[in-house]
């Protein structure tokens, strides 16, 4: 199931999970701020442009959730609100995790 960093990357979280692929990342990255991991990011595409796939905007989110994919969401705590009933949360003390596991398109 594909994991998705909602406008932060959790650095931990690959290692701690022994993550083969890479995750995917939520972020306004037309207006990155230059201090930013987001920033450092986006410009590691110069050296590997091939990985923009994994840098989604808001709505390229809202569109796979939409569409019934099947996703892990990591997101600090209470900055995600999904408006869908086909979602189990887990709150930590500082992130939530969403799951997103359902068949065909999600209502809202």
């Amino acid at each position: 199931m594909p994991i998705v960093f909602y406008h932060n990357y959790f650095y931990d979280v690959p290692f701690l999970l022994n993550l083969q692929k890479p995750v995917y990342l939520v972020d306004d990255w037309e207006n990155a701020s230059q201090d930013s991991s987001s920033e450092q990011l986006k410009d590691g595409l110069i050296f590997e442009p091939e990985r923009r796939q994994y840098l989604w905007s808001d709505s390229m989110l809202d569109q796979q959730i939409k569409a019934g994919q099947a996703l892990v969401v990591l997101a600090r705590s209470n900055s995600f609100t999904p408006h869908y009933a086909n979602v189990q949360v887990l709150h930590y003390r500082n992130y939530d995790v969403y799951f997103f596991n359902t068949i065909g398109p999600v209502q809202k």
